[in-house]
């Protein structure tokens, strides 16, 4: 999914690869030329958190395991993934923990 569409506007559209950049090792897909020059003007303004990786899992087993799609929350204006409903539930329930 674009980052740019869902940062901007907060919703899920599905990126192209010719609208692709590597950010951090990471590719990320734009729907547009306009958010891939967005994207590549700011990368740090769209990718998720901790490149994605789910926050309570990393503090709680110093492990860095992938979020999923499926479970994003925004805090603060930020991106962040999380593998499983429960551990997005428990952010959000306390994110500044």
């Amino acid at each position: 999914f674009s980052p740019v569409a869902l940062g901007a506007e907060r919703k899920w559209v599905v990126g192209k690869p010719e609208f692709g950049f590597e950010y951090k090792g990471i590719t990320y897909y734009m729907a547009t030329v306009e958010e891939l020059a967005a994207f590549r003007a700011r990368p740090e303004d769209f990718a998720p958190r901790l490149l994605g990786c789910d926050p309570v899992l990393l503090v709680e087993t110093d492990r860095a395991v992938t979020g999923s799609t499926d479970f994003g929350a925004f805090f603060d204006g930020d991106l962040y993934l999380f593998k499983t409903e429960e551990s997005r539930l428990r952010f959000k329930s306390s994110p500044l923990k």
